[in-house]
């Protein structure tokens, strides 16, 4: 089945083919990451072997969505960069036939097979399946996580930037964090500021770093 974009080239289902980087939209909420990672390495590595691994797209509207692959669509915007028209480089994609939903499942679990993702990643995922009218059950099945376990990465969304940034690094634990997440946003400025001897947040700094009533 032929798969016309609004692009330089005509592809086909199920076949390898070429996009360039701007024919190639990007849906930064669903890209099934909350953290970017670095790819200074992923440049080098597609710089020195090319790019090893195809990125999968969709069609949305008759331009192709990035599905999974951002990392990839990065680097080779960044290797472009100053390039002349003739050497830049065109993205290796294959086509998903799938909606936004599918999209943004495939991409989670591919980045969770690579163990790539943050669980403040994988708090995000959650929100964002919600807003498409899943169930926190349907969600559960999707991860083949249990209920509790998506609702304690759902409570890191509502954490401050500084906060999502400790649970990313594992300066915080989840755990502790689902106790952070209760607070409002001063109180869980106030708890970051409170470590113990290892120069951590826990449950228990997290308690004594508020105020007595």
């Amino acid at each position: 089945m032929a798969v016309t974009f609004n692009a330089s080239e005509t592809v086909t289902r199920g076949h390898s083919y070429w996009l360039a980087t701007q024919d190639i939209d990007i849906d930064a909420e669903n890209n099934g990451r909350h953290d970017l990672p670095n790819i200074e390495r992923l440049i080098e590595d597609i710089r020195r072997e090319g790019q090893l691994v195809p990125c999968i797209i969709r069609k949305d509207g008759g331009r192709a969505v990035m599905v999974e692959g951002h990392s990839r669509w990065r680097a080779i915007c960044e290797i472009n960069k100053g390039a002349k028209a003739d050497d830049r480089r065109k993205v290796w994609c294959v086509y998903f036939d799938g909606n936004e939903v599918d999209a943004l499942a495939i991409g989670f679990a591919s980045n969770r097979e690579r163990n790539s993702l943050t669980p403040v990643d994988e708090g995000y995922f959650i929100s964002r399946m919600l807003k498409f009218s899943k169930t926190i059950e349907d969600v559960a099945k999707i991860v083949r996580e249990d209920v509790a376990w998506c609702k304690n990465r759902l409570a890191l969304v509502s954490l401050v930037p500084e906060a999502q940034a400790a649970v990313s690094s594992g300066e915080i634990k989840p755990s502790a964090a689902k106790a952070l997440a209760k607070l409002a946003a001063a109180d869980q400025r106030r708890a970051m500021k409170e470590r113990d001897t290892k120069g951590r947040v826990t449950t228990q700094t997290i308690k004594k770093s508020q105020p007595v009533v």
